[in-house]
């Protein structure tokens, strides 16, 4: 299995979220740490993350 580097991804996402927060967009934040999540996990276990749910 091919190992992915989603850091770039990651850092984009924890960034918006925290612009998303200071907004007042506290369910935008929620949904983009939950993606910066998924990704870091997907990085950790060697994963590739597919956009279906």
């Amino acid at each position: 299995m091919k190992n992915v580097d989603y850091q770039s991804a990651i850092d984009v996402l924890r960034k918006r979220a925290e612009e998303e927060l200071a907004k007042g967009y506290r369910a935008h934040h929620y949904a983009l740490i939950y993606a910066a999540n998924e990704l870091e996990n997907a990085q950790a276990f060697g994963q590739e993350v597919g956009h279906e749910s």
